[in-house]
C-alpha cells in the first residue's frame, strides 16, 4: 500500500534573475535622460540594464516606448532649432564685463551671429535632398535609327575608317565613364 503525498505542491521557479519592472519614477527618469539627448546604449548604462532589456521594455510597454520617443523628440527639436538659427543667423542679449580703473563695469550688449554657410548646406541637403545632394543623377535615352548607306562609291580607306567607327560604337558603354558630375 502506498502512502498519500502530504507535501505542499509548489510552483517551479522559472529560472533566471528576477526581472526589473518599470515604475513611474523610472519612466520619468528615462524620459528626462532622453530629453538630454542620451542614446539607448547610454540610457541602459545609466539605468543598470542590458540593451536587450530596454528593447524588451519597448516592445512590451507601448506607453514606455512612446514616452521615450517623446523625450528624444524634444532633444532633436532643440538641435534642429539651433541648426536653423545657425543657418539663418541670430542675435541674443549678453553682457560685457570690463575693468576701468579698478571698477568692474557690466554693460548689457546684443551679440549678433551671421548666417553660417555650412549649416545652410547641411540643412538643405537633409531637407531637400533631391535638389541639394552632391551627386545628381541624370537619365538619358539614346534612340538608334538604321539608315541605309550606299558604300559602292567609297574608297578602300573610307571603308576602313567606317569599319573602325562601327567597331567603336558597337562596344558596350562603360557606365562609370558616362556618369555626369555637376
Amino acid at each position: 500500500m502506498e502512502l498519500p503525498d502530504t507535501r505542499k505542491k509548489t510552483k517551479k521557479h522559472p529560472g533566471g534573475r528576477p526581472r526589473k519592472t518599470i515604475d513611474e519614477i523610472a519612466l520619468d527618469k528615462f524620459v528626462k535622460l532622453g530629453e538630454k539627448g542620451y542614446t539607448d546604449k547610454q540610457l541602459c548604462k545609466m539605468m543598470g540594464i542590458d540593451n536587450q532589456t530596454l528593447a524588451n521594455y519597448k516592445k512590451e510597454f507601448p506607453e514606455f516606448f512612446d514616452a521615450l520617443k517623446r523625450g528624444k523628440a524634444i532633444a532633436d527639436g532643440q538641435v534642429e532649432l539651433s541648426l536653423f538659427q545657425r543657418a539663418m543667423g541670430y542675435s541674443h542679449p549678453d553682457v560685457n564685463v570690463s575693468n576701468y580703473q579698478g571698477n568692474v563695469i557690466i554693460t548689457p550688449i546684443i551679440k549678433h551671429y551671421p548666417p553660417d554657410a555650412t549649416s545652410m548646406i547641411f540643412w538643405l541637403k537633409n531637407r531637400q535632398p533631391a535638389r541639394w545632394r552632391d551627386k545628381q543623377e541624370i537619365e538619358s535615352t539614346i534612340i538608334q535609327k538604321s539608315m541605309p548607306i550606299d558604300v559602292s562609291k567609297l574608297t578602300n580607306d573610307d571603308l576602313a575608317q567606317l569599319s573602325n567607327m562601327l567597331k567603336r560604337i558597337s562596344k558596350p558603354i562603360d557606365e562609370s565613364k558616362e556618369s555626369v558630375q555637376p
